[in-house]
């Protein structure tokens, strides 16, 4: 897991300080990615911002604050034992 705070990535295993916002996410295989960034091109008229491919994600967990990592690990690990691994 990699958790960001205002300095940056930062391992899981490391102490988050006063607080970090923690969330989890999945990457998008970059073919899809570009799709995405394609379909948004007629977007490009009005005030937003575009996303680069390689920072297109799916949000799990929506964004928290944590001060302890393994807190956050433990909050985590309840709720990702509630469902089966993938196959």
């Amino acid at each position: 897991m990699t958790v960001t705070s205002a300095n940056g990535p930062e391992q899981a295993a490391a102490h988050l300080g006063p607080q970090a916002r923690v969330f989890v996410g999945l990457k998008i295989v970059p073919e899809i990615a570009i799709q995405l960034v394609q379909l948004t091109a007629a977007l490009q008229r009005l005030a937003v911002r575009p996303v680069a491919p390689a920072d297109i994600h799916v949000t799990l967990v929506p964004p928290w604050n944590e001060a302890s990592t393994p807190d956050a690990i433990e909050r985590l690990g309840r709720v990702a034992c509630r469902f089966p691994p993938s196959r």
